[in-house]
């Protein structure tokens, strides 16, 4: 299954946690001196050099993307190789390291010599790196699969949305056509530019088109050096102006069309 557990190290399973059971007895008699701590050392090291954010498909992108986002089915795909990688290297690591320190705990509990509470602590450790070891042996990466579905499923609808919202932009502008003032273009085209980038943004296959539209997003007039201006502007100009910023934008968003129908 997905990663669903803490993945700090428990600090019960510390060598500093087994130093604080043994007494000084045991620190002194050679017969008690088995290695543990050093192999509690390395479990814990080894545990520590766990990518855990590639392990969990809600993190593995943020170190790709600003916002952590997918923006393609490839990205998840790629995503999951790495996070395959990490358990056949670290995990593994982790894991035989773990074991390793289970399997020394369990022999160190059985040593006559040494003290109740030092006992009582090496079976508790030993216990606790086996459930620790079963944690990593479960892990699956279904969170991958179960993402990309999701993310899929989305995409149709998002394209069903985008398709919609490039015709209607298209049907703004032919309304500022036939009425080319900044309050038609206000009304009829600004906040549907807007719409159309919002999607854009958010996909890799669109990386390029983004490029170009960017600069298109509905703030043409607001943003105009002429049409900004409160004053100056004659009816006749303001009509040349937005036809103009029409005829700019109608390659691009046929271009846009032409891509959104073969999706």
């Amino acid at each position: 299954m997905a990663i669903r557990f803490l993945t700090t190290y428990p600090k019960e399973l510390t060598n500093k946690s087994w130093q604080k059971e043994k007494s000084i007895k045991d620190k002194l008699k050679s017969v008690t001196k088995t290695g543990l701590g050093d192999e509690l050392d390395a479990a814990e090291a080894a545990w520590n050099k766990v990518n855990w954010d590639a392990l969990m498909a809600d993190n593995a992108m943020m170190k790709v993307d600003q916002s952590g986002k997918y923006r393609d089915e490839k990205e998840f795909d790629f995503a999951k190789g790495i996070a395959e990688a990490e358990l056949k290297s670290t995990v593994a690591a982790a894991r035989k390291a773990i074991m390793k320190a289970s399997g020394t705990a369990r022999d160190t509990s059985m040593i006559p010599e040494l003290s109740s509470d030092a006992k009582k602590k090496a079976k508790e450790l030993s216990a606790g790196l086996l459930d620790l070891e079963a944690k990593l042996r479960d892990i699956e990466l279904d969170d991958f699969d179960e993402k990309k579905a999701r993310f899929k499923q989305l995409f149709a609808m998002q394209m069903k949305g985008f398709k919609t919202a490039i015709q209607n932009l298209e049907d703004g502008l032919k309304k500022v056509v036939q009425n080319p003032t900044k309050e038609t273009w206000q009304d009829e085209a600004k906040q549907k530019f807007r719409s159309v980038g919002n999607t854009l943004g958010n996909y890799e296959q669109f990386k390029d088109m983004w490029k170009t539209w960017a600069k298109f997003d509905g703030l043409q007039v607001e943003k105009h050096p002429q049409l900004s201006k409160t004053k100056g502007v004659t009816a006749e100009q303001e009509k040349e102006i937005i036809i103009g910023l029409v005829k700019e934008v109608l390659p691009h968003l046929k271009d846009l069309k032409t891509m959104a129908n073969k999706l």
